[in-house]
C-alpha cells in the first residue's frame, strides 16, 4: 500500500532531485494556463478561480504520485512512509503543537503590524465618536480634537466593541460564508494548501539527504519564489500596469516570497509537519506586507516611536525564540530531527 510502505529518496542523485523539483514547480505554474483563452489572465474572475482550483489540486496530486514513483524501498536505513516524509501526520502531539507554535511564532514576527492595526482601528473608532459628538453639537471641527476623547474609558469601549465584532465574525454563519467565498478560499485555503504541499512537502524530502538543513532551507525556496514571477506575464496580458511597473512589483514579491519560503521550510523541517507551514502561510497572507506608508505618514511622533519599537521588539523576539519554540522534540519529529 502507498500509505504504509517504508521508503526513502537516497536512490536519487542531486541532479535528479533538482530536476524533479523544477518539473513539479513548472507544472504547477503551467497548469494555471491550460484552459481556454477566454479570461485566462483575469485571476479574479470567478470562472478563472474555479478552473485554477482544479489545476492546482490536480497538480498537487500528480506531484504526490511522482515523488512516490521515484522513491526507493531497497536502499538506506532511514525509511518512513510517504505521508511521514511529506508531513501529513495526524498524531495529536505533532498536529496541535505544530499549529499552535507556528501561529504563535508567526504572530510574534508580526507583532509590529498587529499593534499598528489595533492603533489604526482605535483611531477610526475615535474619529467616528468625534463625528457623532460634533454632529450633535453642530460643530465643524471634525478630527481636530481627537485627543480630547482619547482616554481609558473610550479605549475600554473600543475593546468591547472590537471583541463583539470578532465574536460575530467567527460565528458559524460567517465562517460558512467565508468558505463559500472564492477569493477567501483562494487566498487562505486552496492556494496556501497546494503551494505548501508542492513546494515544501514534495520538494524538501528529495533534497535533505544531499545537503544540510541550512542549504535545503535556502535553496528550495528559489523554486517557490520563481514560481510567482508568472504574475508579470499574467499582469501584462491583463493590462494591469506597464511592464516596467509589473517587473519591479513582482521582483519585490519574489524577494518576500523567497524569505517566507525560507521560514516555511524551516518550520516544516523542525516540526516535521505540513500543517505548521500551511498555517503560517495562511496567516501571512491574512496579514499582508506591513503598511510602511501608514506607519511613516499617519501617526504622530510619539505613536510612531511606539509602533517602530514594537516592530523591532517583534523581530528580535522572533529570532530569540525561534529555535527554542521549534525544538523537534516538542513535535515528536522523528523524520527530520537528525538533520539538526
Amino acid at each position: 500500500m502507498i500509505f504504509d510502505k517504508k521508503i526513502n529518496f537516497e536512490n536519487l542523485n542531486l541532479t535528479l532531485s533538482i530536476s524533479v523539483c523544477l518539473c513539479i514547480s513548472t507544472f504547477y505554474v503551467i497548469s494555471l494556463y491550460l484552459w481556454s483563452k477566454q479570461n485566462r489572465y483575469n485571476r479574479n474572475e470567478p470562472s478563472v478561480i474555479k478552473r485554477r482550483f482544479i489545476s492546482v489540486i490536480l497538480s498537487s496530486m500528480i506531484s504526490y504520485i511522482i515523488i512516490y514513483l521515484i522513491s526507493s524501498d531497497e536502499t538506506g536505513n532511514k525509511k518512513f512512509t510517504l505521508t511521514e516524509w511529506i508531513g501529513l501526520r495526524f498524531d495529536i502531539k505533532n498536529f496541535f503543537n505544530s499549529i499552535l507554535v507556528s501561529l504563535g511564532l508567526t504572530a510574534i514576527l508580526f507583532a509590529g503590524p498587529i499593534i499598528q492595526y489595533i492603533f489604526t482601528e482605535y483611531r477610526y473608532y475615535l474619529e467616528s465618536k468625534l463625528y457623532e459628538i460634533n454632529k450633535l453639537s453642530n460643530s465643524q471641527s471634525l478630527g481636530k480634537n481627537i485627543n480630547h476623547i482619547n482616554n481609558l474609558e473610550n479605549f475600554i469601549k473600543f475593546f468591547k466593541f472590537s471583541l463583539r465584532n470578532f465574536l460575530e465574525e467567527i460565528s458559524f454563519v460567517n465562517i460558512f460564508s467565508y468558505f463559500t467565498d472564492l477569493h477567501f478560499l483562494r487566498n487562505y485555503v486552496i492556494s496556501t494548501f497546494t503551494e505548501e504541499f508542492v513546494f515544501r512537502s514534495c520538494m524538501l524530502p528529495l533534497m535533505t539527504h544531499h545537503m544540510n538543513w541550512v542549504a535545503v532551507m535556502l535553496i528550495t525556496p528559489l523554486f517557490f519564489g520563481t514560481a510567482h514571477l508568472h504574475h508579470i506575464y499574467e499582469g501584462f496580458k491583463a493590462k494591469e500596469a506597464p511592464f516596467n511597473i509589473l517587473l519591479m512589483r513582482h521582483l519585490f514579491q519574489f524577494a518576500y516570497t523567497y524569505n517566507f519560503g525560507v521560514y516555511s521550510s524551516f518550520l516544516f523541517l523542525r516540526t516535521g509537519s505540513f500543517f505548521s507551514s500551511f498555517q503560517a502561510h495562511s496567516f501571512c497572507n491574512l496579514m499582508g506586507f506591513p503598511n510602511v506608508d501608514e506607519l511613516v505618514n499617519d501617526f504622530d511622533k510619539k505613536t510612531k516611536i511606539l509602533l517602530m519599537s514594537s516592530y523591532v521588539l517583534g523581530l528580535f523576539s522572533f529570532f530569540y525564540f525561534i529555535n527554542s519554540m521549534t525544538n523537534p522534540i516538542f513535535f515528536n519529529n522523528y523524520v527530520y530531527s537528525d538533520y539538526f
